[in-house]
Parts: C-alpha cells; sequence; structure tokens
C-alpha cells in the first residue's frame, strides 16, 4: 500500500463518522454552494465522497457533470460505490496536475478539508492547475481546517488563490466537529459572467 492510500481502519472510521456525525454538515455545504444544477463540477480529493454525493444529487442527470479527482485508488473506489446510483458522475485517478483535464471547462471546483494535504511545495502547483481548468466566472469553493499542525493558516490559503489569479469574493470562518476551526471562502477567476 502507497503512503496516499488509507489503511481499512480510516476508511471504516470515515464511514461512521460520515454516516452519523457529519452528514448534515456536508449536506448544508453543498447546498450552500448555490448550484443551479447544470454546472460542470470538479471535486479534489473527495475521499470517500461523503461530500460528493450531495453534490452529484444537486446537479441535472442530464446535464450536470461531477468529476471527481483523487490520488488514491482506495478513496476513489470508496467514492464510485458511494455514488453509483448517478451516472453523471466520472472518476480520475492521479494528480490534477497530470491528468490533462480541459482549460476553462468547469464552472466550479470544490476543494474540501484537503489542500492542507498536499505537501506544501505542490500546493501552488495545484492550484494554478485548478484555477486553469475553472472557465471565466467560474468559482473555487474551499473549506479548510486551520488546527496548527492539521490545516492551513488563511493568509497562505489566500496567497495560493491570488497567485493562480483568483480573487476572493467570500468568506468565513467556522467550526467542524473533529477539524476544529475552518476557513471556508469562495474564489472566481476574472472573466465572463458569474453564476
Amino acid at each position: 500500500m502507497s503512503a496516499k492510500e488509507p489503511s481499512i481502519l480510516r476508511v471504516l472510521e470515515d464511514s461512521v463518522a460520515v454516516r452519523w456525525l457529519m452528514r448534515g454538515i456536508y449536506r448544508r455545504y453543498a447546498q450552500g454552494l448555490g448550484l443551479c444544477g447544470e454546472e460542470r463540477v470538479l471535486e479534489v480529493g473527495q475521499g470517500s465522497g461523503a461530500l460528493s454525493r450531495f453534490l452529484a444529487a444537486l446537479l441535472d442527470q442530464d446535464c450536470g457533470e461531477l468529476v471527481c479527482a483523487d490520488v488514491s485508488r482506495v478513496w476513489l473506489d470508496v467514492a464510485r460505490r458511494k455514488l453509483r446510483r448517478f451516472p453523471h458522475v466520472e472518476y480520475k485517478l492521479g494528480a490534477v496536475t497530470e491528468l490533462g483535464l480541459e482549460d476553462n471547462y468547469f464552472d466550479a471546483v470544490v476543494v474540501h478539508c484537503m489542500l492542507h494535504d498536499v505537501d506544501a511545495e505542490l500546493r501552488e502547483e495545484l492550484v494554478r492547475a485548478l484555477a486553469k481548468t475553472l472557465k471565466p466566472g467560474g468559482k473555487l469553493f474551499l473549506r479548510e481546517p486551520m488546527r496548527t499542525g492539521h490545516g492551513l493558516p488563511v493568509e497562505e490559503i489566500r496567497r495560493l488563490m491570488s497567485g493562480a489569479g483568483l480573487r476572493e469574493a467570500s468568506s468565513e470562518a467556522g467550526r467542524m466537529p473533529h477539524m476544529g476551526p475552518t476557513f471556508a471562502a469562495v474564489f472566481v477567476k476574472p472573466g465572463a459572467s458569474e453564476f
């Protein structure tokens, strides 16, 4: 098992935590994104698909699209099983920077509690790649823990996003069970009309 693959215990722990403790939190977060249903959405590092299931449910099966991209085969398989009833979900295994995703394609990118898990020296390249995949006017939705040792400082997040040419449209501090203090923000790629 590679260092990027979770243990069976970690997968079970996540399943229990999400099913019993976090379900409502993920549902409210997805509903709060303001998606109309026709968007093309990229979710990066979706893990078990806890948020993905609510994103997929919001998207129209005929014209909406969700792409889940993860470096972990185990997490991608777990998400695929959880989302099997959603035919408009596609799965990509590998680093976003190496997947050959189309520029200016997605209406929205969702980065939920995963950027802090990316090696510090790779974050800038990842965020730039995500910004390239967004259509002009597209939005990057981010929520990250801020705990020392398990999170990112807000200043680093803002530096990464502005360095990729994204402007902050809104942000707020909050808390999540198990994660502690969090920072949630919407960053927009300048250009055409914004949804």
